[in-house]
């Protein structure tokens, strides 16, 4: 009888072990099932800053050729008008814009050069990039 009773009671330890194993996998698999949510949202936050990114890089290179073209076609405009205040304007806008075309040629002719070196302190090789002016232009 003893036997019958050791037996029994073995099997109880392990079905309740075996019960207990399984409500922790099920733990588990919710847990994991929260962690894939999670990172699956800031997978999406990642991707629409780096959407963001690209539109608002896509803005500027338009811009940045809208400018160039309105500095290639720009001619000062005459301020003889006959307002004071609006031919002052007209004067300080045309020195304004001179300034930005000869910034703009100025920094046509500049040319950034990579030069590797090897950083002793980090133990790796890296790239300085060093402005250089050409002499051609």
């Amino acid at each position: 009888m003893k036997k019958y009773l050791f037996i029994l009671l073995g099997a109880l330890i392990f079905g309740t072990t075996t019960i207990y194993a399984q409500e922790l996998t099920e733990k588990e698999k919710a847990r994991q099932e929260k962690e894939a949510a999670k990172q699956e949202k800031e997978n999406a936050k990642k991707e629409a800053k780096l959407k963001k990114a690209a539109e608002k890089d896509a803005k500027i290179a338009d811009l940045r050729v809208k400018y160039d073209e309105f500095l290639a076609e720009w001619t000062p405009i005459e301020a003889n008008v006959g307002i004071a205040e609006v031919d002052t304007f007209f004067v300080h806008t045309n020195k304004l814009f001179a300034l930005l075309c000869q910034v703009e040629e100025n920094t046509g002719f500049i040319e950034m050069v990579p030069e590797p070196y090897f950083d002793e302190e980090m133990g790796v090789n890296d790239t300085i990039w060093s402005a250089k002016k050409q002499e051609n232009q």
